[in-house]
Formats: structure tokens, sequence, C-alpha cells
């Protein structure tokens, strides 16, 4: 903590400027700095100084007013001439220095010119501003203003020493052609489930939650246009004198798309028909199950990928198959729960292989590669995060152990389960604490 400043007693009614400094100095080595601060602007209220800003700028800064010691450091040090100034100098842009430590700044652009522009809840100018506006870092609340336009509140995250610039261009508000008397008309309440702008009749009126005033009475059309992306509408009926509310949803499709974006890990197990030797004039078949890991990227609303790991555990009519490997698939999504996906499948395996007269029976080992698809997925869940699928796969033999070996055919049902990760917890505004 800064004192640039001598002793003295408490000062009297008509005390001079130079006492009031003492005096104020005195009180911040006793922690007493909102008191000392008082002094000292009384002290600058009675004759300005360089030396007097630059004592309010360091009880500010005891204080954790970080805004207000920039402004008042940045003041005194633009005083070179002043001799206590510059004896001081290294001191003042240490605090200076310090004091941005914990300040970001923030630039807002957009229209109508001449709106007035809010900071957290403090009037800092009117669009275009002529310069960056200093804040302590953190969230940072913009508000816009105008007459005649829709006003705008939006949340910043700025970070020390960053610089933010946010644009904001004021929607004009609903105008009516011969406007109504007051009993003649109702209000109108709207919330979404997500952030979303707001329309009425066609004719924007700000973003969610919004509440309108001034509707005729009757039935109007509501819409919704959603941040995350997709849109809802809905009619509702405003009589005079009262009050309607609506709530807008985010389309499920649309939620669970925000949703599956990204990496997620997935667990499936599928029951399968297997059929071994299919272009053979003698076959083999059975059923199996097929336990899979698998890694979904999810690219778009429309598109996701998928790779893994699965294993093939069945029997035929001839021995025990095994089959252990890697699929990978594209998966189209076609609306809300309806995909289609293709891909394809490389692996080891182990099956029952004829001999040459395809009469008896050995164990066979080897590399299997062919394509897979999946003609039916249906996505269910509230985030879609249950799959049931139809899948259909047919492998070839790359090397093999067996003199007459086997190609293998698998068809069957499939459920995969996507673990999504729990909600983060919201990080808390930064606060800044005094040094």
């Amino acid at each position: 903590m800064n004192f640039l400043a001598a002793t003295g007693e408490q000062p009297p009614q008509n005390a001079d400027s130079t006492t009031l400094l003492q005096r104020g100095n005195d009180l911040r080595r006793t922690g007493r700095d909102e008191e000392a601060l008082k002094l000292f602007k009384q002290a600058d209220a009675q004759h300005p100084s360089p030396r007097g800003r630059a004592q309010i700028a360091l009880a500010e800064q005891a204080l954790g007013r970080w805004v207000a010691s920039e402004r008042d450091l940045s003041l005194a040090l633009a005083s070179p001439d002043d001799p206590w100034i510059e004896k001081n100098r290294a001191t003042l842009e240490e605090a200076l220095t310090a004091v941005r430590g914990h300040l970001a700044r923030i630039v807002v652009l957009g229209s109508p010119a001449g709106a007035e522009v809010s900071i957290n809840g403090e009037r800092v100018g009117r669009l275009p501003l002529p310069s960056p506006i200093s804040v302590v870092a953190g969230r940072v609340l913009v508000i816009v203003e105008a007459e005649g336009h829709v006003p705008v509140s939006r949340e910043v995250d700025a970070r020390v020493g960053e610089l933010v610039r946010e644009t904001v261009d004021l929607p004009p508000t609903r105008t009516f052609a011969s406007p109504p008397s007051r009993v003649e008309v109702g209000d109108l309440n709207v919330t979404t489930s997500a952030p979303a702008v707001i329309s009425v009749d066609d004719v924007q009126v700000g973003s969610s939650p919004v509440h309108t005033g001034d509707i005729r009475p009757g039935v109007h059309i509501v819409r919704a246009v959603f941040d995350g992306g997709g849109e809802s509408s809905r009619k509702v009926r405003v009589q005079a004198g009262q009050s309607a509310s609506l709530v807008l949803e985010q389309p499920a499709s649309v939620r669970a798309a925000i949703d599956r974006k990204g990496l997620h890990r997935a667990v499936a197990v599928g029951a399968e028909a297997v059929l071994l030797g299919v272009q053979k004039s003698k076959q083999d078949a059975g059923g199996a199950v097929s336990p899979e890991l698998d890694l979904n990227y999810g690219i778009s609303p429309a598109l996701d990928l998928r790779f893994g790991a699965r294993a093939v555990v069945g029997q035929t009519a001839h021995g025990f198959l095994g089959v252990l490997g890697v699929p990978g698939s594209a998966r189209l999504n076609l609306g809300g729960t309806f995909s289609l996906g293709l891909g394809g499948f490389v692996g080891l395996r182990t099956s029952p292989a004829p001999d040459e007269n395809r009469v008896h029976f050995s164990r066979e080992i080897g590399l299997l590669v062919g394509p897979e698809a999946f003609p039916a997925i249906f996505r269910l869940g509230t985030k879609h995060e249950i799959e049931l699928s139809f899948e259909f796969g047919w492998l070839f033999n790359v090397t093999t152990s067996a003199t007459t070996a086997y190609d293998v055919m698998h068809f069957g049902l499939n459920m995969t389960y996507l673990l999504f990760p729990s909600e983060p917890p919201k990080t808390p505004p930064l606060t800044s604490e005094p040094p």
C-alpha cells in the first residue's frame, strides 16, 4: 500500500489543502482509507493539484476502486512539470501498473448514433464512444438505449488487459398506425428455453425474456429465432387490459444437435445373425452378440463421425466365431430422430473353416475387411443419447490360415448409448480485492 505524505492532527474546518493531505495520510496509515479519501477530495476541491489527484488515486486503489484509481493516476502522471509528481513518479507508475492488473477495456460500437451506453449501471457516453472504457475485469453488463428503439443489455466476459469489442445495433420499437388508448391494449410476456430474438407479427421486439405492452387485442403470431439455431412460433390471444404469457421451446432436434456436438464416448451392444461362406456352395450360420466402445464426434447438426473397438462373439453350426476389430462410420442425421450411416470394419477373426471338400472343419485365423451400412437409425431420449439401429456388413478375407476361407456376412439390431458430460458449474463473476 502506497503512502506519500507526512503526519498531522485532525484538521480544523478551515484547514488548508496541505493540512488536509497530511491528515488524510495519517488516516490511511491506520487503515481508514474511506475517511482519508474524503479529506483528499476536500483538499483537491480547495486547491486542485496533481499531488492531490495522486493522493485521491492511491486511496481509491486501497479501496479497490480500480477504474477511478486508474483515471486519477493517469491525470496526475500527465503533469511532468510538477516537482512532487516527478519526485514520486516511480512509485505512482508502479501503483498504476498494479491497478491495471485488475482492469480490462471495452469498446462499444453499433447504432443508432447518439444511443446512450451504460456499463455496470454507470452511463459512460453515447454512440459512437470516442475511446475504450476501462472496466473491472470479469462479467461486464453493457446496456444500450435510444428513444424509439428497443433497449439491449448484454453480459460480456472481459479478461485482464484485454480489449473487448461489442457491437450493438438497436432494433426499432413496435409502432402502430394509430396508437390505441391504454384500455384497448394488453401486455405480452415471452420467455424461451434458450437465448433467442423475439418477433411479434414479424416485428422484432427484443431478446428473450421480453415484456411488451401496448399490444392490440386479438390473435398474434410470436416467433423466436434461437441463438444456437432453430426457431419456434406460436399463436397467442391477447385480451384488452390483461397480460398474456407464452413459453417458446427450442426445437428438440436443434437442442439434441447442440448436445451432440463435439467429442463424446459411447457404448453399444448388438444382437446379430451371422452367415459364413455366403459365396460358397456350402455355408455356415449362427448367432452372435457384439459389444462395442466408440468415440462419437458431432461435426454439425447433420453429420456425426464414429470410431471405436468392437468384439463379435458367436456360435455357428460348426464352432465358435470370434471377431475383434475397429469400426468406423459417418452418420447423416435426417431430421430429429432418423439417421443413415455408412462405414467400414477391419479386424481379426477366428472361425470354423472347411477343407477343400467342405466336409471337415478346422479353426481359421485371419484378417477381415469390408463395408458396413446402417440403413435405419432411430435416435431417442431427451438429448437423442439412445440409438436403435439396423446394421448390415459384409466382411472379406484379406489373409487366412485356412485352405478354404469363408467371408462373413452379419446383420442385426444394435443399441448405442452416448455418454454426455454433466453440466459444468457456472463461473461466478470475478471480484477484485483491495491490495
